[in-house]
């Protein structure tokens, strides 16, 4: 319960615009720019699929195991053959009146229900890994002459971070007009960073292009993809 309250307070402060000296401050010995007090980007309100990961994997889980139950003890198939409990009187009936239902082989099931728990897997990873690339906050900082790429997920919480240099950090379009990614050389994981009216740069909340223009701009045309730098190119 400490963990959940720690983490319930740290979303209370990120919500009320915490500074980036109070975020940064428990987090690594990089500083803020001096000549801002919050950090680039912020979120203020999540989206309500990362407020109920937990409860989607639970009906994930019952869903899963559900069908499994399901597939493993009633997938049947038609059959003529004489069943085990029939007695001799029953030689004499027809072969219609003998049709019954009869569970399906073993290696069937058994696969049938393997390829449910994988898919089960699957999405509880997807979703996952999903919530945990989610961006809280980020901003470009340096840190004795070096610049520093600053970004808090809902994996790190809101008083911890991650911090990479700069010249390793890629800023690429992501699937909508409101959406950017971060990729990392050397990391495998590409981060979101949603640009809804719920988000706040440099402590102010602006509408999804501005906060697009300045996130562009502050960046840098070295390390943006041509889409981004040439507004006119098409999607």
């Amino acid at each position: 319960m400490s963990f959940l309250r720690r983490l319930g307070d740290g979303l209370n402060r990120l919500r009320h615009r915490t500074t980036a000296a109070n975020l940064i401050g428990k987090a690594s010995a990089i500083r803020p720019r001096p000549d801002q007090e919050f950090l680039l980007y912020q979120k203020t309100r999540l989206p309500w699929w990362v407020n109920w990961t937990y409860g989607l994997l639970g009906l994930n889980i019952v869903f899963t195991a559900s069908t499994m139950d399901l597939v493993w003890n009633n997938w049947t198939k038609l059959s003529t053959e004489k069943p085990a409990y029939a007695t001799d009187d029953d030689d004499d009936d027809d072969e219609k009146d003998r049709t019954h239902r009869i569970l399906r082989s073993t290696w069937e099931r058994f696969s049938v229900a393997a390829l449910v728990f994988l898919s089960g897997c699957v999405t509880t990873a997807v979703v996952m890994q999903m919530r945990s690339s989610y961006v809280l906050t980020f901003d470009i900082l340096a840190d004795h002459g070096q610049r520093n790429l600053f970004l808090q997920t809902i994996r790190t919480g809101p008083a911890k971070g991650l911090s990479f240099p700069f010249n390793k950090a890629y800023l690429l379009p992501g699937r909508s007009k409101t959406e950017f990614m971060i990729r990392v050389d050397g990391k495998p994981t590409w981060w979101y960073i949603s640009l809804d009216d719920n988000c706040f740069i440099a402590g102010k909340k602006v509408s999804p292009q501005e906060a697009r223009a300045t996130i562009a701009s502050t960046w840098g045309s070295k390390r943006v993809s041509q889409e981004i730098a040439n507004p006119f190119l098409k999607r």
